[in-house]
């Protein structure tokens, strides 16, 4: 029974990790083709199609520790669809949890996001305090930065002081509430119940 079991969260978990390595592609091909938000081939409808998608991952996906990755591209398609406040929320939380684990790339590419999104927003000496974080070494391209518009620097540090997070957050308070909601994602997924009914039945497992 247990080795049943443990079939049916193992192809649950295959299903998604196929589906998140499919969106990583999208999201590395977009990232690389993006010139500007100007430039001819800059598609907003296919950027905004591609946050839908890594959203509804976010809110299905049954292995939380996706998110460690997932937070940082959120954070960079908010950025490219114009949203510079939900850009800062999923990025500072990609920083926490990828520090959280000493994930060093992924806490240097979260910085960049939010780098990024400083410098899009004319805040350069904010977008210049994340690169100097992700890319330390980059001394000519940091001088560059420094010369660039800072007159929106006020907004974007009131947006980097905020406590909003992403509502999946909460689940990274202890690996006690990570490995319910993880338990309660499988349940839905494999026996196609409501999230309250599998809520029920997870709330009394043994722990």
């Amino acid at each position: 029974m247990y080795d049943h079991v443990q079939d049916i969260v193992n192809n649950i978990i295959s299903e998604q990790l196929e589906e998140g390595h499919l969106l990583a592609e999208r999201f590395f091909r977009i990232c690389q083709e993006f010139r500007g938000f100007d430039a001819p081939n800059f598609d907003i409808d296919e950027n905004t199609a591609l946050l839908n998608d890594l959203l509804e991952f976010e809110k299905n996906i049954c292995s939380l520790e996706f998110l460690y990755m997932f937070y940082g591209y959120i954070a960079r398609m908010y950025l490219q669809t114009g949203n510079a406040e939900n850009s800062i929320i999923y990025g500072q939380d990609a920083v926490e949890l990828n520090e959280r684990v000493k994930d060093t790339e992924g806490v240097r590419a979260a910085n960049n996001v939010l780098g990024d999104c400083a410098f899009a927003n004319d805040s350069a000496l904010v977008g210049v305090e994340f690169f100097e974080k992700a890319q330390p070494r980059s001394l000519p391209q940091i001088e560059h930065y420094k010369k660039l518009p800072n007159h929106n620097a006020h907004h974007i540090n009131k947006l980097l002081k905020r406590k909003k997070r992403p509502s999946t957050f909460k689940y990274f308070e202890s690996p006690e509430t990570q490995k319910l909601e993880e338990s309660i994602r499988l349940m839905m997924v494999a026996q196609g119940c409501t999230r309250a009914t599998s809520k029920r039945y997870c709330d009394n497992l043994p722990s």
